[in-house]
Formats: C-alpha cells, structure tokens, sequence
C-alpha cells in the first residue's frame, strides 16, 4: 500500500510564516523598549583627588593636621604639616644669615676697594708733582749757565702764585673739619636708628648704617687727596720760587747739580710708572673681590630660595576648592596618601553597562538613578544624562543585588551627568553604589 505524505495547502504555509513574522517583529520591538538596567556609582565630576606627602626630606610624617573630614577648603589651603617642617626652618634661617652676612661683605669690599683705589690715586699725584720738580729742577740747572739773573717781575708774580695757593690749601683743611663733623653727625644718625629698629627693620638699619660710615671714608678721602695735590701744587710753586731766587743768586752753572737733576727725574719715573701699575692693579682687585661678592650673594640666595621650597613641602595643601572626603594619615602617623580632596558641587553617576546592552545606549540618552531613601521634594525621581561613553571594556566592579548575576561579566563605563537638583541632593553619598535605568519609560 503506497502512503503519501500529507501536504498542507499552500495558504495555511503562507498564514504561518506570516504568523511567526509577526511574532518576531513583536519580541524585538519590545526588546527595543526594554530600559537598559546597571549599577553605577555616586562620584564627584572632578573625580577625587588623593593628597601624597612628598618624601624627599625622608619618611613624611604627619605632625599636626589642619582639617577633619566634611571640612570645605580652598584651593592651596594647607591640609597638614609634616615633621620635617622645622628642621627646614632652621635650614631657611641659616641660608636667610648667610645671605645677609654675604650682602655685609660686599658693602665692606665696596667701601675698602674704592678707599684703596684713593690711595692709589694720590699716591700716585705726589709721584707726579715729585717728578715735576725734579724736571724743573733740571730744566734750571740746564739753564743756569745761560741765564744771569731773571728779572724781578717774575719774582714777584711767583710769590703771588704761592700765596694764592697757600690761601687755597689752608681753606681745604680748615673745611676738612666742618665736613668731617657733618659725616659724623650723618653716622651717628644712622647708629641711632639702627639701636631704635625693631627686629625685622634691624638688617635694613645695619645696612644703612655700614654704608653711612663708608661714605664717610669716602668723603673725607677725596678731601684728602685733594689737600694733597693742593700742598702738591704749593711744593711746586715754592720750589720754583726757590729755584728762581736761587738762579738769581749763583752766577755759575755746576756740572754735579745737573747730573743730581737727571737722576732724580730718572727715579721719579720709575716711581711714577710703578705706582700708575699698582693703581692699575688695585682697580683690578677690587673689581675681582666685588664679582667674588656678588657671586656668593647669588649662590645664598639660590640657597635660601631652595631652603624656602623644602619647607613649603612641609605643608601639603589641597590642589583645588571642595572638600575633605577621607583622612588617611594622622599625626604621629606616616603619610602616603594623606586624603581624599574632591569637589561636590557636580555630581556624577559612574555607571557599568554590560556588553550585551552597550549597543541600545548613546550620548544623551535618559538615565533613572535609584538611591535608597532619596527622592527629590516633588517626588520626582532622579534623573540625568549620558555625557560619555567609554571606549574599552573591563570587568565589572560593582556587584548586582541579584544573587543570581553572573559577576565576572565585562562592561563599559558610562558617565552619566545629573541634573543640578538630582546633584545637590547626591553630594553627601560619594562612592554610593545606586542601579541605574537607562531609556526608562515612565
């Protein structure tokens, strides 16, 4: 007997595949709208910052902390100070005493070099006034045999000369007296107010008063050098009233006064050249112990700078206005991570979307965040937004509430940013872990 298989009829195989179409076309619409559900976590937009206490003065230990937690700080605020702090204190009043005992010796250098180079200089004025009157005297001599006798006009207007000068030099040191009086009352002054300055001003004072003294070696050796040329200047017009009373008077020329006269010219010159050598050299002296001084100024202000900066690492403050989460470290204790800084004025939802559900959500998609026993006045629920998503996977963190979760699942961060009402009222439970739906229909 031949069986034939039974074949339904072409319209019941078309109403079934249409059927199953339908189903299908249902079951992904539905999963379409189906809410994205995670787990996220409550954290500051600024995320949190962890304070690390420097160790390059050795182990950082907390001496004294200047907050507690939920404290609200400012940007730059000290948090605390460490141990280290006076050793770095005595090292910046050291270098603080160096610098200024260095700014001391350059002024001492500056009023000795410039009182050597005045004694230079009029040494070097009496070796020419010696050499000019060891030339006159020669040019006399040589003259001596052609020349009777000078007429007394030329006398007369060389012995007004010397009077002149003599008028000249003797006001010059009688004036040494009154300028030496008002230099001294200049530096008696300034001893006086540095005896009256008060601590801080004491340095300023001192200062003041090095360089009132060595104005004063300053003055009165210029007024020395020149009643030195003057009486210079008064030798000279005395010998040549000499020479020329004494030409008058010999009527002879000696051989042995004119060789005398060239070899006192000749020993003037080399006087001369000498001390125009050592002016020259003095100078040089001064100008390499001022470099010296100044190159020792520089090197302890570098150091006292740098003793400055040790003992600001000695404070660890805060890099930005907010508030203290967490201390970790407290006196007596030593510091790694000192605290948890972070600004809870914006707010965040650091949600974890599974693999299988990262396709469904994009930047700026709705976000429902579910904390317990938080509402918002109108009993609205809490709302936000999907700013970021993030670009690589990584196993999940945060654990689901059902025990039936797989744990081990890879996920993908989403920033989610809440409104400013949703944020105010999250500020007070960073690091809470709250379920999040995405896309949620109302």
């Amino acid at each position: 007997m031949l069986v034939r298989a039974y074949k339904p009829p072409m319209r019941y195989t078309q109403c079934l595949s249409g059927l199953l179409l339908s189903l299908c076309t249902c079951v992904l619409s539905t999963a379409a709208e189906q809410a994205v559900g995670c787990q996220g976590r409550i954290m500051p937009a600024s995320r949190i910052h962890r304070l690390i206490a420097p160790a390059d003065q050795g182990v950082p230990i907390v001496k004294k902390l200047f907050v507690t937690e939920g404290d609200a700080v400012e940007e730059g605020q000290p948090i605390a100070s460490l141990r280290a702090e006076e050793p770095a204190k005595e090292l910046l009043a050291q270098a603080n005493a160096r610098h200024q005992l260095a700014v001391a010796e350059l002024a001492s250098a500056r009023s000795a070099g410039n009182l050597a180079k005045h004694e230079a200089a009029r040494a070097v004025v009496e070796a020419r006034s010696t050499l000019a009157e060891a030339e006159l005297a020669l040019a006399l001599a040589k003259t001596l045999g052609t020349r009777r006798r000078l007429p007394d006009e030329n006398v007369q207007e060389a012995r007004a000369a010397l009077s002149a000068q003599g008028r000249a030099r003797a006001l010059l040191q009688a004036n040494r007296a009154s300028l030496a009086a008002r230099l001294d009352a200049a530096v008696n002054t300034a001893q006086t107010q540095e005896n009256e300055a008060s601590w801080g001003a004491k340095r300023i004072a001192t200062a003041a008063l090095e360089e009132a003294r060595a104005a004063r070696t300053l003055a009165l050796a210029e007024h020395d050098t020149r009643v030195t040329a003057a009486t210079a200047e008064e030798e000279i017009l005395k010998a040549k009233l000499a020479a020329t009373l004494a030409l008058n008077a010999r009527y002879e020329r000696e051989p042995a006064e004119v060789e005398s006269a060239v070899k006192q010219v000749t020993l003037a010159k080399q006087r001369l050249s000498i001390l125009e050598a050592n002016t020259v050299a003095v100078a040089q002296h001064h100008t390499d112990t001022i470099a010296a001084a100044e190159a020792a100024i520089a090197e302890a202000a570098a150091s006292a700078r740098l003793a400055q900066i040790r003992l600001d690492m000695t404070h660890v403050r805060t890099p930005l206005k907010g508030h203290v989460l967490r201390l970790l470290a407290y006196p007596g204790e030593t510091a790694g991570i000192l605290a948890e800084i972070a600004d809870i004025s914006h707010m965040t939802v650091e949600a974890e979307v599974s693999i299988a559900d990262i396709s469904r959500v994009r930047a700026g998609d709705s976000a429902t965040i579910y904390v317990p026993g938080v509402k918002t006045e109108t009993g609205k629920p809490l709302t936000g937004k999907i700013s970021r998503l993030g670009l690589r996977a990584f196993v999940g963190a945060l654990a689901d509430e059902d025990p039936a979760a797989f744990k081990d699942l890879r996920v993908f961060p989403v920033i989610i940013e809440l409104t400013p009402e949703t944020s105010t009222l999250l500020r007070a439970y960073t690091g809470v872990q709250v379920s999040v739906r995405i896309n949620e229909k109302p």
